[in-house]
C-alpha cells in the first residue's frame, strides 16, 4: 500500500489520501506490536515488585496523591484510579488487574477490550507517579493509544484461535482501522526520531563527534565498558559512531518512507539504538522504540498472507 496512484499522465504519480489511510491493510504488524506492547507492560507492573501501595496509595505512598497533584499541577485528564481508591488491599487489586489486563492484551484475549483497558491502566500509573517516569514510557503509551484503534484480534490472537475452534468463519486479517493506527504510528514515530535527531544538535558533544563518548564515560549507566576505545586509534570509531546516530535520526524522516530504503533504515536505527542502549541502560526504551519501527514493515515480512 504506497498511497500512490497513477494519474491520467502515465509517467506521473500523485498522492492519494484516501488510499493512504483507508485501504485495508493486515493487522499482522500491529498484532506483533501489541504481544510485544503487553510483555513491556508487563515488566513495567512487575517493576514495582511487592511495593505498589508504597507507590500508588492516594495517602500511604512515598508521594501521596494531593502531593503529585501540587508539584506536577495534573489537570482534570491528568487523573489516575489510583487516586479513588482509599484501601491498600484495594490498591493491591487493582495491580493485579492490570497485570492481567497486560496478559491478555499480550495474547488477544478479548482484545479489544483489554487493550483499551490496559492503555487506560497505563496512563493511571503514569499520571500516579510522574516523578518516576523514564524515555520509555510515553513511547509506550503511544503505543497503546494507536493500538486501541486496531481491529483487535484479526491476528496472533486467541480471540481469532477460539472463533475457528468453534466453527466460525476466522475474521480477514484486513482492515482500514488496522491502516489508521499504522500510519498514526508512523508519523508519531517519524516526528518523535526527528525530535530526538534534532535534540541532540542542541549538545556541542554531538557536533564534535563526542556525544557517544559521554555515554560510555558514564559508569553508573552502561551495561557495558567500552572506554577502552579512548586509546587513538580506536576513538575515530567513536567519532563516526556519534555521527552515525546523528545521521539516521535526521535522516529517517525521509527515508523510512522510502521503500527502497525503508527496511535497510529499520535495521540500521535498531541496531544504533540497541548500542546507545548499552551504554544507557535504556533496554525498555529501546524495545518499545524498535516495536514502533515494525510499523513500517510490509505485513507480508511478519507473516502476513498476500
Amino acid at each position: 500500500m504506497s498511497g500512490l496512484e497513477a494519474t491520467d499522465s502515465p509517467d506521473r504519480k500523485r498522492f492519494d489520501w484516501n488510499n493512504f489511510w483507508f485501504a485495508p491493510q493486515s493487522a499482522m504488524p500491529l498484532a506483533v506490536i501489541r504481544f510485544g506492547c503487553g510483555l513491556l507492560v508487563l515488566f513495567y507492573l512487575l517493576s514495582m515488585g511487592t511495593q505498589a501501595v508504597s507507590w500508588l496509595h492516594p495517602a500511604q505512598s512515598i508521594v501521596p496523591t494531593e502531593t503529585v497533584s501540587q508539584l506536577f499541577e495534573r489537570s482534570w485528564a491528568q487523573i489516575s484510579f489510583f487516586d479513588y481508591i482509599p484501601s491498600a488491599t484495594g490498591v493491591q487489586l487493582l495491580h493485579v488487574l492490570a497485570m492481567a489486563l497486560a496478559m491478555a492484551m499480550a495474547v488477544g484475549l478479548g482484545t479489544r477490550i483489554t487493550t483499551t483497558l490496559t492503555w487506560l491502566f497505563f496512563l493511571s500509573y503514569l499520571h500516579r507517579i510522574p516523578f518516576a517516569n523514564s524515555l520509555v514510557e510515553p513511547v509506550l503509551a503511544m503505543l497503546l493509544a494507536y493500538l486501541v484503534i486496531e481491529p483487535g484480534g484479526r491476528a496472533w490472537s486467541l480471540d481469532r484461535w477460539w472463533r475457528i475452534r468453534r466453527g466460525h468463519e476466522a475474521p480477514d486479517e484486513a482492515s482500514w482501522t488496522a491502516t489508521v493506527a499504522t500510519r498514526l504510528m508512523q508519523l508519531h514515530l517519524s516526528a518523535l526520531v526527528l525530535m530526538i535527531g534534532t535534540n541532540r544538535l542542541a549538545g556541542e558533544p554531538w557536533w564534535s563527534g563526542m556525544g557517544v563518548w559521554w555515554l560510555i564515560a558514564l559508569p553508573e549507566s552502561r551495561l557495558v565498558d567500552l572506554t577502552g576505545l579512548a586509546n587513538l586509534p580506536q576513538f575515530y570509531l567513536v567519532n563516526l559512531w556519534t555521527h552515525l546516530v546523528v545521521a539516521l535520526e535526521l535522516s529517517a524522516v525521509v527515508l523510512l518512507w522510502l521503500p527502497r530504503s525503508r527496511l535497510a533504515m529499520v535495521v540500521a536505527l535498531t541496531l544504533v539504538w540497541g548500542s546507545l542502549a548499552l551504554l544507557t541502560g535504556q533496554i525498555a526504551w529501546w524495545f518499545a522504540m524498535t516495536l514502533g519501527l515494525l510499523a513500517f514493515l510490509p505485513p507480508q515480512r511478519l507473516g502476513a498472507r498476500t
